[in-house]
């Protein structure tokens, strides 16, 4: 894990990097999930996943950043994963084709049917990331949500 202490320092590399005429876009991506961004402890991680659930901007128009193809359907791909404390910002988020991302994420599409937004598949990463950790926590979330106990205990 690369630990780095300013987000936009980090996306700026990224960008830059991008566009260099040798780059694989697929590696350069791979590199960045491997970024975490010191946040400050009182940062919301909730509130950031709600951002990305709430973006609904159009893919029409933009070919996949990895392969150029723009017949497939696009997905939004944090390039710092919320998980890691990147943003719900444009300039953190990258067009691809769902099968690259597929390639990035393995195993994330259980149809490949359209469109899925990026708080879905970001929901679907920590799923497989972190387990049974996860849905512990989406229990106890949950639980807390109808009043059965207290979030923090």
């Amino acid at each position: 894990m690369q630990l780095i202490h300013d987000e936009a320092v980090a996306l700026d590399t990224f960008w830059a990097n991008l566009h260099q005429p040798t780059m694989d876009a697929l590696e350069l991506l791979r590199v960045f999930l491997t970024v975490e961004i010191t946040r400050p402890r009182k940062w919301d991680l909730e509130k950031v996943r709600r951002e990305s659930t709430a973006v609904n901007d159009k893919l029409t128009s933009t070919a996949c950043a990895v392969c150029r193809n723009v017949d497939r359907p696009r997905e939004w791909h944090h390039i710092i994963t919320v998980g890691h404390g990147g943003s719900a910002s444009p300039r953190n988020r990258i067009a691809i084709c769902f099968l690259c991302h597929e390639r990035l994420h393995p195993g994330i599409h259980r149809d490949l049917s359209g469109w899925v937004s990026i708080g879905e598949v970001a929901e679907r990463v920590a799923r497989r990331q972190y387990g049974r950790r996860y849905r512990k926590e989406e229990e106890r979330r949950q639980q807390h949500d109808d009043g059965e106990e207290d979030y923090h205990s």
